[in-house]
């Protein structure tokens, strides 16, 4: 069982990096210090950088810091925000939406115990987010039925009207929930 150095783990923690990837780049150089594990970081582009493949295990190998710590192979959470195309948002206005849709879905995510133990999860591996393509107001709220229907959290975010679209319009949906659950409502929308 490998030893997590706890002062690299805290240095590494204090520059920002997330739980698992500060843990995972320790395991990965040694120890051998925080340089080493941030090059190991910014080497690795890919999400299949980040999943333990170093065991057959399918739980992992278990990281000893104070006590135990599991982590699991890959990502198990992720957000995806679905932009109504169909507004003609500017860029700019677009951004805002999004990020009242993140906040807006994080916000139901942390209203139960079930949905912090998710949100928990999602900043373990590195809080994926992805925007993608949605084609009018009424697929938005298809897809908000469809997202409550399969367990996922979701946020319908409805502009203020103060610039560029009409008040009340419907212009970004927030999905969150495990992956599986949330690619059974949005996986076949094409990305932003």
């Amino acid at each position: 069982m490998l030893q997590v150095n706890s002062e690299l783990y805290a240095q590494l923690l204090d520059l920002g990096f997330d739980d698992f990837t500060a843990r995972l780049a320790l395991i990965r150089t040694q120890n051998k210090g925080v340089e080493e594990a941030v090059n190991w970081i910014i080497e690795r582009s890919n999400p299949s950088d980040f999943e333990d493949n170093s065991s057959s295990s399918d739980e992992g190998e278990d990281v000893e810091m104070g006590g135990e710590f599991r982590y699991s192979r890959g990502r198990t959470h992720k957000m995806v925000l679905v932009a109504n195309m169909s507004l003609k948002m500017g860029t700019g206005k677009l951004a805002a939406q999004v990020g009242h849709a993140t906040l807006g879905v994080y916000r139901q995510a942390m209203n139960s115990e079930a949905g912090r133990e998710a949100v928990e999860a999602w900043t373990r591996h590195g809080q994926v987010k992805i925007v993608v393509r949605g084609n009018s107001t009424e697929e938005l709220m298809d897809l908000c039925k469809a997202a409550k229907d399969g367990g996922c959290f979701c946020y319908l975010v409805q502009d203020a009207g103060y610039t560029q679209i009409p008040p009340g319009s419907r212009t970004v949906l927030g999905v969150f929930g495990t992956v599986e659950q949330v690619d059974a409502v949005t996986g076949g929308l094409k990305l932003l």
